[in-house]
């Protein structure tokens, strides 16, 4: 990132904090914001340049009061795209509409809360509430496309494990999208990375630690449409999905799948280390280079 004797080389744009290098060129299309430029100028990975801009900031990652400055960046984002919405029809590549939302907000349970998640992430994901048909109260997940436009809604049982665990307000073709990937192509950094996990709750952990570039396939097996997507965005896979028998083989086939079309790699988790009770050491252990 030498700018040579140009002193205008690099500029910082105090208003939206993003910067650029005239000089060089050496900021990528989506690492132009303060944890990019942390990370070209240190060498640092995504997870140690949030650490690196907390420290500074005085901000406890580890205390789910605080918020880290791209969380809050990620709110506001969100809270854009709200108004954006609102002010135009529901585009045409939604299966839903928007205002179906507005049914559940408000009427979200303790459910996700009790297992450790902060009310700021299950707000960030527009987690609600219904009750079904047999009167089984649900905790709402709205499921986005790529691009953000609210595809469906995913309804978890909260009384128990019991099926259907998961019902959906409209069905949808698995394919058609990969959970969070509208947040988390947006991640990706200069290598092109992504991580796949298994479910919600999993990229929810995840974020919650700061690591955005995090889809889930919803499952433990891929479809043709969702590798499409994958290889839309990026050149390196992750492959973490739950350390039992149904995602140790699921992680054979997705890899099978996706292994045309980008570098793969697997995270081979022990017996009860779900990526949905990750913590920041655990963080440090299997994603070292992340």
């Amino acid at each position: 990132m030498n700018g040579g004797h140009n002193c205008t080389a690099l500029r910082f744009n105090l208003k939206n904090r993003t910067w650029c290098c005239y000089t060089r060129h050496c900021e990528g299309d989506k690492d132009r914001d303060l944890i990019g430029l942390v990370q070209k100028t240190t060498g640092k990975s995504f997870t140690e340049s949030v650490q690196f801009l907390a420290d500074m900031a005085g901000i406890d990652l580890t205390n789910s009061n605080q918020l880290s400055a791209e969380f809050v960046k990620l709110q506001q984002q969100q809270e854009m795209r709200k108004e954006i919405q609102q002010s135009k029809r529901t585009p045409a590549t939604s299966t839903v509409p928007e205002e179906a939302l507005l049914e559940f907000e408000g009427r979200r349970s303790s459910y996700f809360s009790d297992r450790g998640f902060a009310e700021e992430l299950l707000d960030f994901y527009e987690v609600g509430g219904t009750v079904d048909s047999k009167g089984i109260h649900r905790e709402t997940i709205p499921v986005r496309n790529e691009d953000g436009n609210l595809l469906t809604v995913s309804m978890r049982r909260t009384d128990s494990n019991a099926d259907p665990k998961y019902i959906l307000l409209k069905n949808v073709p698995k394919g058609n999208t990969l959970y969070n990937l509208h947040v988390a192509k947006h991640y990706a950094g200069e290598n092109r990375t992504i991580i796949l996990v298994e479910g919600f709750v999993d990229v929810w952990a995840l974020c919650g630690l700061g690591v955005y570039n995090v889809v889930a396939i919803m499952g433990t097996d891929i479809v043709p449409n969702q590798a499409r997507l994958i290889w839309k965005y990026v050149e390196n896979v992750v492959v973490m999905l739950d350390p039992d028998t149904a995602g140790r083989e699921g992680a054979v086939r997705v890899v099978k799948m996706l292994e045309k079309g980008a570098a793969m790699s697997v995270v081979n988790l022990p017996d009860g280390k779900d990526p949905k009770y990750f913590t920041r050491e655990d963080l440090e252990i299997y994603f070292g280079g992340i």
